[in-house]
């Protein structure tokens, strides 16, 4: 490290940084992330078609908590919303 390398910033432009440099730890990358994208984007995909959020959570061991917030879109934010074809 060096001085000239390093800035003051708001606790918000450091996160902006972190996005913008690759070094945020989102979904899977994320050490307590107990789901994957896959997993997320299947259950958005599986709900819209009439699964329950508890049945998902139970199968894939989360509570119903998270997996609202993952197919809500509260979570997993990086991920594209799931489009379901009628």
């Amino acid at each position: 490290n060096r001085a000239s390398q390093l800035c003051y910033g708001t606790h918000r432009q450091n996160a902006e940084d972190m996005i913008r440099d690759g070094t945020r730890a989102r979904g899977d990358k994320h050490g307590h992330a107990i789901l994957t994208a896959e997993i997320v984007t299947e259950c958005r995909r599986r709900h819209s078609a009439g699964a329950s959020q508890v049945a998902l959570a139970r199968e894939f061991g989360v509570t119903t908590g998270a997996m609202r917030l993952a197919i809500s879109g509260k979570t997993w934010t990086h991920l594209e919303p799931t489009v379901v074809e009628q």
